[in-house]
């Protein structure tokens, strides 16, 4: 029984150990932080723009949230996330996801913003998507307004734009080069 109970232990630290070095850094931003160390420059003239898609190419390990608070509301009620993304060997892995919330004057309503991509090796890869919620009392409606694919980087696959939430513009595009208008 003694053995039992020094084999159990000795599994449970070598398991704690473990998964505490396998850790992942989490980086938490506030919008009073230095955004520009996060965000790379649009231009010259522009500054910087603040977007999943204007996020640097490469940043240390780990999982990045920013809040659309600065650090001095971080115990605010009204704390929301802003971006969420994560990095793994120092470059863009796995789901991104940008949110924007609107209060207009009705109390009851909510606008939120959505812009969702996914990257592989610093790449996007998969789906990538914009759309709007409205939700007022309960009630939802979802407005997109973009949906395509990505392959290694590349545009790969039917690509639909909409304007009012109907769709605008249909694009099929093959390796990145645009191979045929659908809609437009």
């Amino acid at each position: 029984m003694k053995y039992l109970k020094i084999i159990i232990f000795t599994f449970s630290i070598v398991f704690i150990s473990n998964n505490v070095s396998q850790a992942q850094n989490i980086f938490k931003i506030y919008k009073d932080d230095s955004l520009e160390l996060y965000f790379k420059e649009r231009g010259n003239k522009n500054g910087f723009f603040f977007s999943i898609n204007n996020l640097r190419d490469t940043l240390p390990d780990g999982k990045y949230i920013f809040y659309n608070v600065s650090k001095k509301d971080s115990l605010s009620k009204h704390k929301e996330v802003w971006i969420e993304c994560q990095y793994v060997s120092n470059q863009k892995s796995g789901k991104f996801e940008e949110t924007n919330y609107r209060y207009p004057k009705r109390k009851k309503a909510v606008i939120t913003y959505k812009h969702i991509c996914y990257y592989k090796s610093g790449e996007k890869e998969g789906i990538e998507e914009e759309y709007m919620i409205s939700d007022y009392n309960g009630t939802k409606l979802k407005v997109f307004i973009f949906f395509g694919e990505y392959k290694k980087g590349l545009k790969d696959g039917v690509f639909i734009y909409f304007t009012d939430g109907y769709p605008s513009k249909v694009v099929l595009y093959r390796n990145g080069i645009e191979e045929k208008i659908l809609i437009e």
